[in-house]
């Protein structure tokens, strides 16, 4: 009999401690994160290829101008990538549209096209990047004056 009423307390003490007991949902969140790996020295990137620009001298190769160099020293993974993203040109969607019909601007990586949009991988050191104005092809440019927006992304991984 004792062991029955032994087993008799145990089920109630057990029953009364679900009764009583509260489930609680503990949601815990964070995110982790890399600082920023690179930097410009300012907002916004001027390319101005100035007022010499002689209209029947644009031939894809005189006027090229380097681009600001980005600082990736604060980067602490080596899988960087990098893009511009703008209006493609009416006659090459790959460079970017001017506001001069005729002219557009190539953004080339150590010499090399980098088309509009296209990914350009890279570790810690970044690329040299450089912009030249090109004409459409079989046109003469009229002088005047233009203008060109992109924007250039920097991702990791």
């Amino acid at each position: 009999m004792r062991i029955l009423s032994s087993i008799w307390l145990l089920a109630i003490a057990s029953a009364t401690s679900q009764a009583n007991s509260n489930d609680l949902v503990l949601n815990i969140t964070g995110e982790l994160a890399y600082p920023v790996p690179c930097k410009f020295s300012s907002d916004t990137i001027e390319v101005d290829f100035g007022d010499n620009l002689h209209h029947n001298a644009v031939d894809g190769v005189r006027y090229e101008q380097v681009l600001e160099t980005l600082d990736c020293s604060a980067a602490a993974v080596n899988a960087l990538k990098l893009r511009f993203v703008g209006e493609g040109a009416e006659f090459d969607s790959e460079v970017l549209n001017t506001t001069h019909g005729d002219l557009a601007i190539e953004i080339r990586q150590s010499g090399n096209k980098l088309a509009n949009g296209e990914w350009l991988n890279f570790t810690a050191t970044p690329p040299k990047l450089s912009a030249v104005p090109i004409v459409r092809p079989g046109r003469v440019l009229t002088p005047g004056q233009f203008t060109a927006t992109a924007t250039l992304e920097v991702d990791y991984q």
